[in-house]
Order: structure tokens, then C-alpha cells, then sequence
């Protein structure tokens, strides 16, 4: 189960986090071939 940690400076909206999140985690089960849930 990989975990990836990210900190971001403020100033960012809800929709920028959520799709950064999804864009990160699609990118981890693209490449490592994990389940999304355990991201």
C-alpha cells in the first residue's frame, strides 16, 4: 500500500485539491498497479 504525502501552500480551491488528489492517485495505480482504495 503505498502512502504519498503531500503538503501544499494555502491559497488553493477544494476542486484544484480533489483533482490533484485523483490525478495522484490514478498515477499510483497506473504505475505500481495498487487498488485506488489503497492509495
Amino acid at each position: 500500500m503505498p502512502v504519498i504525502h503531500v503538503h501544499l501552500l494555502a491559497g488553493r480551491k477544494v476542486e484544484q485539491k480533489r483533482a490533484f488528489v485523483k490525478k495522484v492517485t490514478d498515477a499510483a495505480v497506473a504505475e505500481l498497479g495498487c487498488p485506488a482504495q489503497n492509495v
